[in-house]
């Protein structure tokens, strides 16, 4: 499977579990390229595709990302929306 073919990732007003499988890299998408990640959510067993460009989700991140080393993978955290409205900001506790 592609990084094209992954199913996007969709936070809710539900926290989720979540680790972090790859570096960050680029995907084309009808906006243009945005900044992802491969993640596996929960217990799932297949892995799926988290875009990391929201602003609220990038900036703890990249704080994360510095205390492993500057490494993405291996990250695990829980993540949320903080309302059901598509604008939400996200809501991240390391794990």
């Amino acid at each position: 499977m592609t990084d094209n073919e992954l199913l996007q990732f969709k936070a809710s007003t539900e926290w989720r579990d979540i680790e972090i499988i790859s570096e960050e890299f680029v995907i084309l998408t009808t906006y243009g390229y945005v900044p992802a990640v491969k993640i596996k959510v929960g217990k799932k067993n297949y892995d799926q595709l988290l875009y990391i460009s929201p602003k609220t989700l990038a900036e703890p991140l990249d704080k994360l990302k510095e205390k492993n080393n500057n490494k993405f993978t291996g990250i695990k955290i829980e993540v949320k929306k903080s309302s059901s409205d598509k604008f939400s900001k996200y809501e991240i506790n390391e794990l």
